[in-house]
């Protein structure tokens, strides 16, 4: 237990962030403490912090931009399979799936990025059966294949 500094409540370690340099290893302030004087101080500076923000991209857009592009390029299968669950969740089309599925639609994202690279051809992840006509987003409704085949396939029930 440790009395926070603000609101000087005894309250569990656990409501306490890390500070290696504190002798005991946590902040002096509670988690909620904390929150409220950030809250507080942004709304106290605003403006300022608004102004600051749009300098920094300003003067580091190009950079931003390079970091933006790299980290979806190396995670892309990840938001190539988001972006399937978004899809399909508008739709109200998307049970929940257990880690293991998750992981398996993961990998279909992470198998045709690595066949494009192979054979030179794009490959996609496509629904077997389309979800706009009333397919689900599931493991046992994906399959890879090349792009013109999905293109040519369109949202017609068809397992290639």
């Amino acid at each position: 237990m440790k009395i926070c500094s603000k609101c000087q409540e005894d309250k569990p370690k656990t409501e306490f962030y890390k500070d290696k340099a504190r002798r005991d290893g946590l902040r002096p302030s509670c988690k909620t403490c904390g929150k409220i004087q950030h809250q507080q101080h942004y709304l106290n500076n605003k403006e300022k912090i608004k102004a600051q923000t749009k300098e920094y991209y300003a003067t580091n857009m190009n950079i931003e931009r390079i970091k933006r592009k790299d980290y979806y390029y190396n995670n892309k299968p990840s938001y190539l399979a988001a972006t399937a669950r978004y899809k399909a969740k508008k739709l109200h089309q998307s049970p929940d799936v257990n880690p293991a599925e998750k992981w398996l639609i993961k990998a279909m994202y992470t198998i045709s990025k690595m066949c494009s690279k192979s054979f030179g051809e794009p490959y996609e992840v496509d629904h077997i059966q389309p979800i706009n006509k009333g397919g689900l987003d599931i493991f046992n409704n994906l399959q890879i294949i090349t792009r013109s085949e999905n293109r040519s396939k369109g949202d017609s029930f068809a397992k290639i």
